[in-house]
């Protein structure tokens, strides 16, 4: 037939066929076995073969030796080799069939329980002949040699989507790889366990205490003693007595050790307890709760509603024990007590209430009242070290200095609800004290507290069976018994922690905003010690293969830089920060034993680098830009300060020429006011004086008549037509070099040789005066109506000048002036009436 695989080494070749399986060699081929059925074949060094067919295991020997190992286990056969590639794993079932050994031999064949097909997927296997393997990621079985039952734990490890972990052996140590690193898990510690069988049939109920070689179980109101023997490395029990008390109904609420003697506390009194028999030492009624004082040197019992207190650190064998202190109570619901000295007495007194008994004598006390913060449901510890209360949310130590309940952080934090704390027990010298912590989402996070010194040590509890116990105790070997629900268990005192091979903190994913450094453990670039602004955040994944089991290993971080100090010990294995600002950081992530003294650190450091805005090139941009936008705006304003100054100047050169049209028109107006000589000083000196004229001719005028004119003419008409007379008037006298002084009503005064001097100012105003009557003549000849006019003249000395300080008016004075006058008025009209001294003169 067709021959469709082949399996060869170095020493043999072996063919499957149609027909069959074949061993081939250098003669030909010898057919091993028929059929075409074979499902699958392993091969182990030298030169050994498993085969496995439809329902049977069949190892094949060197030489072609054929023999079955297991038959009849259809369709639940699977076969797995070791990594070393000497030992084979079967799985059939439930069992496991192991062979191991280069002798190829079937040395050992164990039937081990495990879940079907969730085993031997990479095997491992101790010298001892113990077996570990990796049946799912995250989860651990363990198949201790010569014991029926395996372990199963979880043991998490970073999620791989590309490659499954597993286990392998060195030097008899067991780890695990993934393809973020090499863990070393914990194996937990053997528990043994005690059946009834085993024990003659002595009856295993809910408490046990070890007096010295001596387990004393108590089961209702019967105590049975075992003797505790240690055979072959291991402990046996040996059932020696049992002990009923007559009459007395109910169980035994609480046994107490002290100094090698054990009180057993019943409802109807307390009892005490050691192999040789069982005296009661003290009766009572309604006892509901007794506890031994932190030092050992007092019992503590609380009878109905009075609590007593009875010294046992000296009682030895006395017949009964007597109270030195009486606390009286009130009614209420009483329940733990707890104290360190026996002097100061904590009582729980419901809900969140505690009583705070000060025993200051038999009969003399005070008693305070305390509350703690976290609710009812609470129990209280003696030790030693002080006074601890058991809450829902973690474990209290009273402070003696603040005077209250406060949370012990060397404890475990528990989830409130989801989490509870019991039982526990207290060493015979007080100094040591173990909780069992417990969890209904995880039985696998169930745990074994132990608290001696304020230093935390932690131990697994593996088993689902073992969650069941409410009493635990410490023989003189260190073995910690446990028992409940009508079982017996011990653990072996070498189930502590590793301390060997420090790990290091593991780097699996480091990201700067979104770009990628480290991904799932593999670096795509070395990190960076200056990362961009645009990547201003950060997302670190951070482990460690320092392995006890890692359940225990607590991890705290710190971005220096961005946080003030560590973060809280927790399970974290993740930070993210945004937002981070320019400058220098420092990541650092520790690991350790329930946060203690860390042992293993990661570090690094790393730049955020300013925006390109805030970059020294973008400040000399900056510069360069500021100088521009300064240069620009100096310039603009220089511009417009010039265009400003070519504004006001024109403004200034427009008032200007107003101001000199101004002046002229002023200077005109003055010079047609005052003379020109006259206005001249006045602008230099502010005022003009007087000054004397000996020739001056004087003119006056007057229209005939004018009054009664006046009366008949409208104003306006008799205005202008006086306008327009004087008018002709100022050209005349302008045109003869003679100053006008005033006008008065119908009256025109002017005269001659003033301010000039010269001596033909006689004729020149007699001329005017003629030119004058001449106009007058002609504009009657034009109207026969018009007015006529009378003009007088003389000729003489006078005062010319400028008198008051507004309203200037050039004015004459003299007696010339009045004869000018009077010959006007002594004149005829048309004519011209001129003085006799004027008449010599012209």
């Amino acid at each position: 037939g067709r021959v469709y695989s082949m399996l060869v080494s170095d020493t043999v070749c072996y063919a499957l066929a149609d027909s069959g399986l074949y061993l081939l060699h250098k003669a030909g081929a010898v057919k091993i076995l028929r059929g075409t059925d074979i499902k699958d074949w392993k091969y182990i060094e030298p030169s050994y073969l498993f085969v496995h067919t439809r329902d049977t295991l069949i190892g094949i020997y060197p030489g072609g030796l054929v023999r079955e190992i297991v038959k009849g286990a259809e369709g639940k056969i699977i076969l797995s080799v070791e990594k070393s590639g000497h030992s084979l794993f079967a799985g059939i079932g439930h069992t496991v069939v192991f062979s191991a050994g280069k002798e190829g031999i079937l040395k050992l064949r164990k039937q081990i329980q495990a879940e079907e097909s969730s085993f031997l997927v990479n095997p491992g296997i101790f010298a001892n002949g113990s077996m570990a393997d990796l049946p799912v990621q995250g989860t651990i079985c363990f198949y201790p040699v010569k014991k029926e039952e395996s372990y199963t734990w979880n043991f998490k490890i970073p999620q791989s989507s590309r490659y499954l972990p597993g286990v392998f052996i060195k030097d008899n140590e067991l780890f695990v790889y993934s393809d973020y690193g090499i863990y070393r898990p914990w194996i937990p510690p053997p528990i043994f366990y005690y059946s009834t069988v085993e024990s003659e049939g002595c009856v295993f109920p809910e408490q046990i205490f070890i007096l010295h070689e001596h387990a004393g179980i108590l089961s209702g109101n019967c105590l049975t003693w075992m003797k505790i023997l240690t055979r072959g490395g291991t402990a046996s029990l040996e059932c020696q007595r049992k002990i009923e008390i007559p009459g007395e109904t109910g169980s035994f609420s609480r046994m107490i050790v002290i100094a090698g003697t054990a009180y057993l506390v019943h409802s109807s009194g307390i009892y005490r307890a050691v192999p040789s028999g069982l005296d009661k030492v003290f009766a009572g009624r309604g006892i509901s709760a007794a506890e031994a004082s932190g030092d050992r040197k007092y019992l503590l019992v609380l009878a109905g509603h009075t609590l007593l207190r009875f010294p046992v650190e000296n009682a030895g064998n006395r017949a009964n024990l007597k109270a030195d202190a009486e606390i009286v109570l009130s009614a209420g619901n009483y329940g733990a007590i707890g104290s360190k000295d026996g002097r100061q007495i904590f009582l729980s007194a419901g809900g969140s209430r505690i009583l705070d008994i000060r025993t200051e004598g038999k009969n003399k006390y005070r008693i305070d009242t305390l509350s703690i913060s976290s609710g009812a449901g609470f129990y209280l510890i003696s030790a030693f070290a002080g006074v601890f209360a058991v809450t829902p949310t973690g474990v209290m130590q009273y402070d003696s200095l603040a005077g209250q309940f406060k949370h012990d952080g060397n404890f475990p934090a528990i989830e409130p609800g989801r989490e509870w704390i019991y039982p526990y027990s207290v060493s015979s010298d007080g100094k040591k004290i173990r909780l069992v912590y417990r969890s209904d989402m995880n039985k696998l996070n169930n745990r074994l507290i132990e608290y001696d010194a304020g230093k935390i040590t932690e131990l697994r509890l593996i088993k689902e069976s073992d969650y069941n116990i409410s009493s635990l105790t410490e023989d003189g070997s260190g073995r910690l018994w446990m028992a409940g629900n009508g079982q017996l268990m011990m653990i072996e005192p070498s189930g502590s922690l590793p301390e060997g091979i420090p790990g290091k903190m593991l780097l699996h994913d480091l990201f700067f905003g979104t770009d990628t450094v480290i991904f799932h453990g593999h670096s795509f670039r070395p990190v960076p010690s200056a990362v961009p602004f645009r990547s201003n955040s950060l997302r670190v994944t951070f482990g460690t293969n320092w392995f006890g089991n890692n359940e225990m290993i607590l991890t705290r971080y710190w971005l220096e830089g961005y946080m003030q100090q560590f973060s809280s010990w927790g399970k974290e294995s993740e930070a993210v920060f945004y937002g981070l600002k320019p400058g220098k950081y420092t990541f650092r992530a520790e690991a350790g034993f329930s946060g203690q003294k860390p042992l293993s650190r990661l570090e690094f450091s790393f730049v955020i680098l300013p925006p390109w805005y805030f970059r020294w090139y973008a400040f000399l941009m900056y510069t360069i830009l500021l100088g521009i936008a300064v240069f620009i705006f100096i310039r603009w304003r220089s511009w417009k300060f010039m265009q400003e100054k070519i504004k006001l100047e024109a403004l200034v050169s427009a008032r200007t020429e107003e101001l000199i049209r101004e002046r002229d028109r002023t200077e005109q107006l003055i010079s047609k006011m005052l003379p020109r000589e006259t206005a001249d000083e006045l602008k230099k000196k502010g005022k003009a004086t007087s000054q004397k004229y000996e020739m001056v001719t004087v003119l006056f005028s007057d229209i005939q008549g004018f009054t009664k004119i006046a009366e008949q003419m409208n104003p306006e008409t008799l205005i202008d037509q006086l306008d327009v007379f004087y008018l002709h008037f100022d050209s005349v006298v302008e045109k003869y070099n003679i100053e006008k002084i005033k006008t008065i009503g119908d009256a025109y005064m002017c005269a001659g040789g003033i301010p000039e001097k010269n001596r033909t100012n006689p004729v020149d105003v007699v001329l005017a005066a003629l030119e004058m009557q001449q106009y007058m003549r002609e504009m009657k000849a034009q109207n026969a109506n018009f007015w006529e006019l009378r003009i007088g003249i003389h000729t003489g000395p006078v005062i010319a000048g400028v008198i008051g300080q507004k309203k200037y008016s050039y004015d004459i004075w003299g007696d010339t002036v009045n004869v000018a006058s009077r010959m006007e008025s002594s004149g005829e009209a048309g004519k011209v009436n001129i003085s006799g001294q004027t008449y010599e003169l012209v």
